[in-house]
């Protein structure tokens, strides 16, 4: 085989494989998900102090900016400013919703019934949402699969990790809705 012929299948051979690497990186890059939930807080006789973070979204502001103040004297509320959130995210890595719910009071525990948002229609999608009390996120933390009430004891910190995975990163989802609820209520008005 002449010299010529040698390096026009090595130059083949090699244009070949860099065509096939290139549509593999392709094949495989991650889908954009469009996500849209609400979180709802009632608080009914609690010290409490709300912040959330959400991390691994493209956009650079989260609807979580502003942290919620419940005092003693807040009989029920709601909380709208954490309604209607959109977060669109490459399903390459997973999002991460973190509420810390604070107890402010250095008198009384308040008890926080966690209603933790369920998995989608989609298959694609999996929610899990766990809790600790903690002031930093350490392990795993005690699952939620619907529903938990948690005592949340003086001057303490509650923190609820909401994660949304993507099973399969090339497949498109076609947008996930989900909402989460938490009532915070002073135990000793909750016994009555």
């Amino acid at each position: 085989m002449s010299l010529k012929a040698k390096l026009f299948s090595s130059i083949a051979a090699f244009a070949l494989v860099a065509c096939l690497l290139i549509v593999g990186v392709f094949a495989v890059s991650p889908a954009n998900v469009n996500m849209g939930g609400s979180i709802t807080f009632t608080a009914k006789d609690v010290l409490a102090t709300i912040s959330g973070s959400v991390t691994n979204i493209a956009e650079s502001t989260t609807g979580l900016e502003d942290s919620i103040k419940f005092t003693e004297d807040t009989v029920s509320d709601t909380n709208s400013d954490w309604s209607n959130l959109t977060w669109n995210f490459s399903s390459k890595q997973d999002v991460v919703l973190t509420i810390t719910v604070h107890n402010d009071s250095t008198e009384r525990a308040f008890s926080a019934a966690i209603t933790a948002p369920t998995d989608t229609a989609d298959d694609n999608v999996k929610i899990s949402t766990a809790y600790q009390l903690a002031a930093s996120w350490d392990g795993e933390g005690t699952a939620i699969t619907t529903s938990e009430t948690v005592n949340v004891p003086l001057n303490s910190t509650l923190l609820i990790k909401v994660t949304f995975h993507i099973e399969n990163a090339g497949e498109e989802v076609d947008g996930v809705n989900w909402s989460l609820g938490l009532v915070l209520e002073d135990e000793v008005a909750a016994a009555e």
